[in-house]
């Protein structure tokens, strides 16, 4: 899939929930709302992207991916910190937590294998450089 299209299963940080701010001695920054306007299917996902009209929400077995430029946005996904609370609107709605983060090279690897490694109902990703992205686990709450 062309978001960033998938990212390389490489040796590069994990950050996983049990390891998250409390722990670290801070709080977890404040929660974040993300309004996610669009849905679109595996295939659809890239031109929905391309209208920077917002986040996009694309099923997936078992869950979903919430991707949108960084050039299009806040930069939302490259500011989650592990233990930090997501409140979709639109398109996917609710409060998620996030359980895992990582940043990998570009356009190598797929879906299945980034949403294994940070695990959660809800995977969302956005490329961070010319050569990485960064993808989000996130684990719903209520």
């Amino acid at each position: 899939m062309p978001v960033c299209a998938g990212a390389a299963i490489v040796a590069l940080p994990l950050l996983v929930g049990s390891v998250d701010a409390v722990e670290a001695g801070r709080a977890p920054r404040p929660a974040m709302t993300v309004r996610v306007p669009l849905r679109a299917s595996v295939a659809g996902t890239q031109a929905a992207l391309d209208r920077c009209a917002g986040a996009v929400a694309t099923p997936y077995p078992g869950g979903h991916l919430v991707s949108q430029h960084d050039y299009c946005s806040n930069r939302w996904v490259l500011r989650l910190e592990v233990g930090q609370v997501v409140r979709f609107t639109g398109e996917l709605q609710g409060s998620y937590r996030v359980r895992a983060a990582t940043t990998r090279r570009r356009h190598t690897g797929t879906y299945a294998d980034l949403a294994k490694a940070v695990g959660g109902t809800v995977q969302a990703v956005m490329c961070s450089s010319r050569t990485t992205v960064r993808w989000v686990g996130l684990t719903r709450v209520r």
